[in-house]
């Protein structure tokens, strides 16, 4: 027999069972839509709070890192690797787009560096007697 584990989502229960890719299709499909949004969210320099899509990403990864300690890559069957390709490239795809958020947050702070470093050898910031 076979346990099940529920994950600290809501509304995700993993099958532990081996070659069991059905659960992890749905999961995998539940990972890049969330990775979806996000990305979708990031190209569209609209002010965003990731905070809640940080946190679905981590239980999401911890349900993930549940189900494939009972799941056989050899035995997956072409739904469950074309759902894990399509994930791969979400993935890419996310990841690029953090790296560009990134860069530009980056960048702007480095100008707000130089800005305050400028002023402050102009004597607009130095103390005054």
């Amino acid at each position: 027999m076979y346990s099940h584990e529920t994950s600290s989502s809501a509304d995700a229960t993993i099958t532990n069972k081996p070659h069991d890719g059905s659960s992890l299709v749905t999961l995998v499909n539940r990972i890049t839509a969330v990775l979806e949004a996000e990305t979708a969210q990031l190209k569209s320099n609209a002010p965003q709070d990731f905070s809640e899509t940080s946190t679905q990403k981590s239980r999401l990864l911890l349900d993930l890192t549940r189900a494939s300690r009972h799941f056989d890559t050899n035995a997956a069957d072409d739904a469950t690797r074309a759902s894990l390709r399509r994930l791969k490239h979400r993935l890419d795809e996310n990841s690029k787009a953090l790296a560009f958020h990134r860069d530009a947050v980056e960048e702007i702070a480095n100008m707000m560096i130089d800005i305050v470093k400028n002023e402050e050898a102009d004597g607009t910031y130095g103390r005054q007697f």
